[in-house]
């Protein structure tokens, strides 16, 4: 009894900190109207939506260096349905920002992404398990997303 409940505390654990990040949102008080319903800071929810794709749903959202770097989107590959979507597009480029960092246009983010990954607005798999994802990030983009933000800073 006692080795199957290790067992099964051992591969919970491992679940739980399949998403991770190391990218500190600088500065609260601006930043707050994007972590989502239960703390979590769109760098982390960024590692869920992403992670979600992956065999074994693991994703680690790292820190920028500095301000003068951003998050590019995903190289060729790395490049899925998760990835290349909307949603990882603005819960990164929101990380970005709470980094005080900026965030590349959607044609950049999408340009390693085949057609057929590219979902502006919806995600085509159920919200992982562990997280919850805002209202503000299933907002459609179109060009630059600095206007999402300002519509999610209204709405968050």
């Amino acid at each position: 009894m006692t080795r199957w409940s290790v067992a099964i505390i051992g591969t919970v654990f491992s679940y739980v900190v399949a998403q991770s990040t190391n990218a500190p949102c600088k500065n609260n008080s601006d930043t707050i109207w994007s972590y989502n319903s239960i703390g979590q800071t769109p760098c982390l929810m960024a590692a869920y939506i992403q992670g979600a794709c992956q065999p074994d749903g693991k994703w680690v959202v790292q820190a920028l260096p500095d301000v003068s770097f951003r998050y590019n989107g995903p190289d060729s590959s790395a490049a899925n349905e998760c990835t290349c979507s909307s949603i990882a597009y603005a819960l990164s480029s929101a990380c970005g920002f709470c980094q005080g960092a900026g965030w590349p246009e959607w044609s950049q983010w999408t340009a390693n992404c085949a057609a057929s990954d590219v979902h502006n607005g919806s995600y085509p798999h159920p919200i992982p398990a562990g997280t919850a994802i805002p209202d503000w990030a299933f907002v459609p983009i179109d060009g630059f997303v600095s206007a999402a933000f300002m519509f999610a800073h209204r709405i968050a």
